[in-house]
């Protein structure tokens, strides 16, 4: 190899000479690990690289203009996408040169949002990701609102910390039914109401045949829709899909769509393999469901898992104890919130529960899910102000040895009498996470016993049952 006379460390992306040095010994001084490079001469036009610089052998003073011109990377964020040098966060990308990273680099970086919100981190690849490129997380759930966001924000503010009780899932449902209804094609079409059942629809055929109906709300992102469909049902159930502006729909039997989150690219200009199921308008879709409607799974019956059959029942039971008793009965269609039914239009809370024969008394939970922390559920206290029910319903649905015994009485107390039994969480009590009954028939003393409606309500207690 010839005597070198100058090695130049270059960042060509810069345009800028790094260092000058007289022999790959100096490097070594610099960079320990170097290893030997095979340095050829600038004009030659052959460079290699390491630790992200180009090195090239030549002489004193050399004009490296055209050179940082024919060898400038092609995969530099500031030229492929120049419009986002604007979003760079130069105040928190300290030692990241925007000037020489590569747009496809994995690197996290801070951006700045265009409309003003917080600065948010993201990698470069999924910033500038072709098919789906991520941006401000605010400005994606302002284009996903359905409700005006200072709205919200007052909604959450007046109600706490408690449980949602929107009726998304439930006014998709009722979309459903009212559109199988304007067609005149099926005998009845009701909407189970049940929490947990497979079957949100049930359609009667001019059979007489009832067919379940799953229905899902399609979820928008940046440019597909997505629900969670067929892994829970049989595989020849057919599953409704409607967003929540009525615009995007799909039909499906769950054999077709056997994954956890499927996705739906409505206006993605490919071909996918779920275009057959996918409709732009609702007489499209509703033409699709009149003709695979009877070819889904025959409706037999509430299905869910024991113990939501087990507090339907219960429910079914004080219906008929309502009827009995000419009370007005509602059940409450939403599941998200504390309240399952309505007697004469005053919110109730039911719980169900089973006692061993030898204790005859059982404990009534006071407290809902809250979510999940560090992977882990938690549960949290019904508190007064936040869940709005003003009286709480239970039945001891049977004991482990006769399963049908006490079906069919139910104790009752109000919400005010909970919080001064010290029972309910309040702004003057902390609560606890349940409190313990007695069965009907106790045998002793016990301060619930007063709470146990008779079977049949005389005028004088029907007068008096909302009365705290």
């Amino acid at each position: 190899m010839a005597e070198i006379s100058i090695i130049y460390q270059l960042d060509v992306p810069n345009k800028r000479i790094v260092n000058k040095f007289t022999s790959p010994s100096e490097i070594a001084k610099v960079y320990p690990n170097f290893k030997m490079l095979t340095i050829k001469p600038c004009i030659r036009g052959r460079r290699e690289t390491a630790y992200g610089y180009n090195w090239v052998e030549g002489s004193h003073n050399m004009n490296f203009d055209q050179y940082f011109i024919d060898h400038r990377p092609d995969n530099l964020l500031v030229d492929v996408h120049p419009e986002l040098v604007a979003q760079w966060n130069y105040e928190k990308n300290i030692g990241v040169d925007i000037g020489s990273i590569a747009y496809g680099s994995d690197t996290k970086v801070w951006w700045l949002c265009p409309l003003g919100h917080n600065s948010y981190d993201c990698s470069l690849n999924n910033r500038t990701a072709k098919s789906s490129p991520r941006g401000c997380p605010e400005c994606g759930l302002d284009i996903n609102r359905c409700h005006d966001k200072k709205e919200k924000e007052e909604y959450i503010k007046n109600r706490g910390n408690g449980v949602s009780t929107t009726l998304v899932g439930d006014e998709t449902e009722d979309y459903v039914v009212n559109l199988l209804k304007s067609s005149g094609q099926f005998l009845d079409i009701i909407k189970t109401g049940h929490t947990g059942d497979n079957a949100d629809v049930i359609i009667t055929l001019n059979s007489y045949v009832k067919k379940s109906l799953p229905v899902k709300t399609l979820t928008p992102y940046n440019n597909y829709y997505a629900c969670h469909a067929g892994l829970d049902y049989e595989a020849d159930m057919l599953i409704a899909m409607v967003d929540k502006k009525r615009e995007h729909f799909a039909v499906a039997f769950a054999r077709n769509v056997l994954v956890d989150k499927l996705c739906l690219s409505f206006d993605s200009g490919r071909k996918t393999k779920y275009d057959s199921i996918m409709f732009r308008t609702a007489e499209t879709f509703l033409q699709k469901l009149i003709e695979l409607i009877p070819e889904s799974t025959n409706y037999t019956g509430f299905n869910s898992s024991p113990t939501i059959i087990k507090e339907n029942n219960s429910l079914l039971r004080f219906e008929k104890y309502c009827s009995d008793n000419k009370l007005e009965y509602k059940r409450n269609p939403t599941n998200g919130n504390a309240i399952d039914l309505y007697v004469n239009n005053v919110p109730i809370q039911a719980k169900s529960r089973s006692v061993f024969a030898s204790s005859l008394t059982v404990t009534i939970g006071l407290t809902k899910g809250g979510g999940r922390i560090n992977g882990k559920s938690v549960k949290m206290k019904y508190c007064a102000e936040k869940d709005l029910f003003d009286y709480l319903l239970a039945e001891v649905a049977g004991t482990k040895e006769d399963p049908t015994k006490y079906c069919g009485y139910f104790f009752f107390i109000s919400k005010k009498d909970l919080i001064d039994l010290g029972y309910l969480k309040s702004a003057t009590t902390e609560g606890q996470n349940g409190f313990t009954i007695c069965t009907p028939d106790y045998p002793k003393d016990h301060w619930s016993k007063k709470y146990w409606l008779p079977l049949i309500l005389s005028d004088q207690q029907k007068a008096n049952l909302f009365t705290t």
